[in-house]
């Protein structure tokens, strides 16, 4: 093993801990546009929803000194999930019954591992 696979292990684990993890409804949106060069609009296509774990992000920031994230504005969460998990920006994410969307997403690499994957979101209005 590697040492990418040995901070994966780790990061699985926590994700995995029921004491500490959350469960993150995550909707996959597509916006598709008109035939006539978007000046009608666009339309917004929903594919099923999955359940995904996630940890919150200052979890993983006090207890690895690895994660280099940026002030989050007020209002917005950020989570770590799976590293196989494939949200996108404009995705749907349903927590404690509020809608967020999705509005960054970061793959976090260690030692040419991705490890997981860090999701900004912010509540829709």
């Amino acid at each position: 093993m590697t040492l990418g696979q040995d901070v994966k292990t780790i990061v699985d684990g926590l994700l995995s801990d029921a004491n500490i993890r959350t469960t993150l409804t995550h909707t996959a949106r597509s916006y598709l546009s008109s035939s006539d060069g978007g000046y009608s609009g666009t339309s917004q296509s929903s594919a099923t929803s999955t359940s995904i774990y996630a940890v919150p992000a200052r979890y993983f920031k006090s207890r690895m000194g690895l994660l280099k994230f940026g002030d989050l504005k007020q209002g917005d969460f950020r989570f770590i999930t799976s590293s196989d998990n494939s949200c996108s920006s404009a995705d749907l994410i349903t927590f404690d019954s509020s809608n967020f969307e999705v509005r960054d997403v970061q793959n976090i690499v260690f030692n040419e591992i991705k490890v997981a994957q860090a999701i900004t979101v912010s509540k829709v209005t």
